[in-house]
Parts: C-alpha cells; sequence; structure tokens
C-alpha cells in the first residue's frame, strides 16, 4: 500500500519541479518520511520553520539530512517579537496545551508554502505507532485560529501582523477544495522509530535527543517542566501507551522508562525566562497558578 500509494505520488508529478512537499523539523518521523520518500523516487520541496526554539542537534540534523538526500530546503522564519509575545500570552492564559503557537505555525506556513508552490501532496511524519493515545482533556488541538485570535486579544491585545493564522473553517474548505492532501506513509506498514534511529546515526551522523521532540527547546520544557508542575501531566506515558499498543513496547518496560526522573526543571526554566524576556518570578507564579478549563483560557 505504501509503496504504491508513493508510485502514485511520484507519476502525478512527473512534469512539476516538485511532487510533493514535506516539513523536516530535525525530529525522527519527519526525518524516516525523506528517507522513505527519496528511497521511493520522490522530488519533495522540505521546509523546516523556525520558531524560535531550535536546538543545536535540530539544525545540525536537518542539514545533514537534506544535504545527503539531496533535497531542496526552504527555511521560513517566524517573526520573533510576534512568536513571543504569543507564548507569553498562552502562559498568562494558563491553557494546558502551550505547544499550540508552535504547532499553528509550522503547519499553516507548510500548507501555505505548498498552495503557493501548487503542491498538492503533503508528505506526514504524524503516526499511531507513537502518537496514538492522548486523553481530550490534555489540550485542544493546533489548528483553531480563531482560539489563537482570543488569546492574542485578552492576554496581549497589540496587533499582529506577520504570525500565520488559518481558521478551523478556512483549513476545512482548503482540504475538501483538494488544495493539498496529507498523506502519512508512517501508518503503513511497520514502523519502529527507535529502529530506524541507528540507520539516522550512522548514515547522516543523527545527534539523538533525549526526550520525544527535543528538538525544539520549548517543546522540551513544556512536556518535562510546565505539563508535570502544573498540570501533573506526564506526556511519557502517552508515548509509551502508544508503543504498548503498537506493540514496540512491553507494559513492563514502559514501567520502568516512566518511572525515571524527569530533568531538572531549572536549566530550561531559565532559558524559558530569558527568551521570553519574562520577570524572574513570573514564570513560577504563572505555573503555580489556577487551573482554568480551555473556555476560560479565552478570557483574561
Amino acid at each position: 500500500m505504501m509503496k504504491a500509494r508513493f508510485e502514485e505520488i511520484r507519476v502525478q508529478g512527473l512534469n512539476e519541479k516538485y511532487d510533493s512537499i514535506l516539513g523536516l523539523s530535525g525530529g525522527i518521523d519527519s526525518a524516516v518520511v525523506a528517507r522513505r520518500a527519496i528511497e521511493h523516487g520522490l522530488r519533495p520541496l522540505a521546509v523546516h520553520v523556525d520558531g524560535g526554539w531550535n536546538t543545536r542537534e535540530s539544525i545540525l540534523n536537518v542539514h545533514s539530512l537534506v544535504r545527503e538526500l539531496g533535497l531542496d530546503l526552504r527555511t521560513i522564519v517566524i517573526d520573533w517579537d510576534e512568536m513571543r509575545r504569543l507564548q507569553l500570552a498562552f502562559l498568562r492564559s494558563g491553557e494546558l496545551n502551550q505547544d499550540i503557537p508552535q504547532d499553528h505555525a509550522f503547519f499553516v506556513s507548510l500548507y501555505r508554502t505548498a498552495m503557493s508552490e501548487k503542491i498538492t501532496t503533503i508528505l506526514s511524519g504524524v503516526n499511531f505507532a507513537t502518537e496514538s493515545v492522548e486523553p481530550a482533556s490534555w489540550g485542544r488541538g493546533y489548528l483553531d485560529g480563531d482560539f489563537i485570535k482570543s488569546i492574542m486579544k485578552n492576554f496581549d491585545g497589540g496587533e499582529f501582523s506577520k504570525y500565520p493564522l488559518m481558521s478551523q473553517r478556512e483549513f476545512k474548505t482548503l482540504s475538501r477544495q483538494r488544495k493539498f492532501k496529507i498523506f502519512e506513509p508512517l501508518n503503513l506498514g511497520h514502523y519502529n522509530p527507535d529502529q530506524e534511529l541507528d540507520g539516522l546515526i550512522s548514515k547522516f551522523s543523527w545527534a539523538v535527543y533525549e526526550q520525544k521532540h527535543g528538538e525544539s527547546v520549548f517543546t522540551n520544557w513544556f512536556q518535562s517542566s510546565y505539563l508535570p508542575r502544573r498540570y501533573g501531566i506526564d506526556k511519557r506515558r502517552a508515548h509509551l501507551s502508544s508503543k504498548i499498543l503498537a506493540g514496540l513496547e512491553s507494559r513492563d518496560e514502559a514501567l520502568v522508562l516512566v518511572s525515571e526522573p524527569l530533568p531538572s526543571p531549572v536549566q530550561l526554566d531559565r532559558l524559558v525566562v530569558q527568551r521570553l524576556q519574562m520577570e524572574n518570578d513570573e514564570l513560577s507564579t504563572l505555573i503555580e497558578g489556577p487551573h482554568p478549563s480551555h473556555i476560560d483560557a479565552t478570557r483574561p
């Protein structure tokens, strides 16, 4: 099925400069998609969205992958002042999913690049093997641009003109009009990121992260510091539960892994405070504050 779908994309794009587009974050999932696409004869345009939180390792991984696979790379840099203000607004709102500003910017930038280049196939690293389990109470999705605007209005109040926004209605309309379609090759056939890692290390000198999605300083902080301390949520439980259901981890093995202590929050807290230009005690005050519902998070 995966091979046939790749071949269909290749044939459909024979007369185009690129037959597909993919986002490269520096993480394992998108790297494996890129590698498989090239192995099946595709000519994807690689897009990296810089939201201001790249680790040194993620930058090295992206450029090594692009160089070795012969990919064309387009880097989109999100305006840092607006990203910083939006992330501060989200922190002050108390919204559980603090990764929304990054995720929304990443995917909207990718969708709009696909449309501007008239590329109709987006290759995605989304996969059930590691991301199938997450309670709905752990936060809303990232595609609701109207929700983001309400956070901007109520917890910043200034003007935003450069941050990429897309409403859910616009996304659904574009999808219905087939302006782009999303293909998730990792959900076809077997996918084990731990096995793929050895190949990435040997062929691309891949830099390994301590945490899933460790390519982003902010996501690392959000998962290992903010969520456990503010909401008592350990994202490792969701990731490991997904791997158990996929047959990639036993329950006993997962229990051992989840019992290991999370990284100390001190250094990551310091980086977040510095990058977001916060007062020294503001972050602690926000983390220890009341827990609003998703509805309450839109109101000051």
